[in-house]
């Protein structure tokens, strides 16, 4: 299956959490090799309901802000980036291979995550 998507679409699939960081997490990333539209497959396996194997996904991040771009380099580190972009790809694709919402995410150190 594929998909077109803007990583600010994430703000209307998962309304219950705060994407500002993760968002431009994600686009710090994806863009570290390369330039928009990202490519991502997200090998699905398991799932009764989906019935191909990838998800393909093209992902735009033109409607993120310079300055939230920047702040974000500023105060986290590469692993914290890759751990934010994780969350947005899961967020994606969770939403488009069964239409489910997260509904919240753990704190680092609270013993959820």
């Amino acid at each position: 299956m594929e998909v077109e998507v803007q990583l600010t679409d994430l703000y209307n699939l998962h309304t219950r959490l705060e994407w500002d960081a993760i968002i431009a997490a994600a686009a710090i990333v994806l863009g570290e090799k390369s330039l928009p539209p990202f490519r991502f497959n997200l090998q699905v396996v398991d799932v009764p309901t989906f019935y191909d194997e990838f998800l393909h996904m093209t992902i735009w991040a033109d409607r993120i802000g310079t300055g939230k771009l920047a702040k974000r380099r500023r105060t986290l580190e590469w692993a914290g980036l890759v751990e934010f972009a994780a969350i947005a790809l899961a967020g994606l694709g969770l939403y488009h291979v069964v239409g489910h919402e997260i509904l919240e995410v753990a704190i680092r150190n609270s013993g959820g995550d």
